[in-house]
């Protein structure tokens, strides 16, 4: 089964009207694919600018591109965006 027709919350992942379980639609930041499943979530640096400071940027990940992401860390091995 492949991931992308794969549903980690199965049979609850639709509610009794039919529509997705997440209440909002989420797409991955590299590939711009929506997210079925829980991916990862990637937060920036903390801003420094005076009106920014603390602030951070939040990127929602699907599960492949995490994968990618991670052997880029460990492997050194290039990111290749997959959009669609």
């Amino acid at each position: 089964m492949s991931r992308e027709s794969h549903n980690f919350f199965g049979e609850f992942a639709n509610n009794s009207i039919g529509t997705n379980f997440f209440m909002l639609n989420f797409k991955c930041y590299l590939c711009k694919r929506e997210l079925n499943e829980p991916g990862a979530l990637l937060f920036s640096p903390p801003e420094k600018f005076e009106y920014h400071a603390g602030m951070v940027n939040k990127y929602h990940i699907c599960a492949d591109c995490f994968l990618d992401i991670m052997a880029f860390i460990h492997l050194r091995k290039p990111i290749v965006r997959k959009v669609k």
